[in-house]
């Protein structure tokens, strides 16, 4: 129907859903063409920089964000979708090459072919951070994200052992299980969550928070 100029070298792209623009990754010349579907025609180029090797590039529909592997810099570039910035650079691993969505844990992973491993990136509220040892220690504990709280497996529980969500007066306002646990339809506010520990025979409180 139409050729569209972009930069050098496009290696990958990805559709942009909502906004109906698709982001095309030029190797040779250090960034990313986006492309306006409606007219064909290209509505803005983001700079990616010397050094870096624009790869694959991922689209997430949730955040409306677009992820950028770099495999001459090692890094994963976040693109910002509603003003086309790179949001964040997040160190990986040798040579990122592709990417997968687990939106039941809300994570990223990306595999490095270079270094044969796989990078775990964290999706946050606010956005998106590399996941440390000392996060992945946290992402034990109970976290409420875009109103669906997930809850850890506790070691050694028993199936009898149940946890809850208290309000701040105390009062159970829903049973929990392991896993994903739907909150969208409580009030923003201070919550508890009481998880059954029965290893300790004892059960461990702590506090999350539920907001819009």
């Amino acid at each position: 129907v139409r050729n569209i100029g972009v930069g050098s070298s496009p290696t990958s792209l990805c559709w942009d859903s909502r906004g109906n623009r698709v982001y095309v990754a030029n190797s040779q010349s250090y960034n990313v063409s986006v492309i306006d579907c409606a007219g064909d025609s290209v509505a803005a180029t983001i700079v990616i920089g010397p050094g870096h090797v624009p790869g694959r590039v991922y689209y997430n529909a949730d955040l409306d964000r677009v992820y950028l592997a770099n495999g001459g810099a090692d890094n994963v570039k976040v693109i910002d979708c509603a003003t086309n910035t790179v949001r964040k650079t997040l160190n990986v691993g040798h040579a990122p090459v592709a990417f997968a969505w687990y939106p039941g844990q809300l994570r990223t992973f990306v595999a490095n072919n270079g270094s044969s491993s796989i990078s775990v990136l964290k999706d946050s509220v606010t956005g998106v951070e590399e996941m440390t040892k000392s996060e992945g220690e946290m992402t034990k504990a109970a976290t409420v994200v875009r109103g669906v709280l997930l809850l850890p497996e506790a070691r050694g529980e028993k199936r009898e052992a149940r946890s809850e969500l208290l309000d701040v007066q105390g009062r159970r306002v829903l049973a929990l299980r392991a896993g994903v646990n739907d909150v969208s339809r409580l009030a923003s506010g201070v919550y508890f969550v009481r998880e059954a520990q029965a290893q300790a025979q004892a059960q461990a409180i702590r506090k999350v928070i539920v907001q819009r």
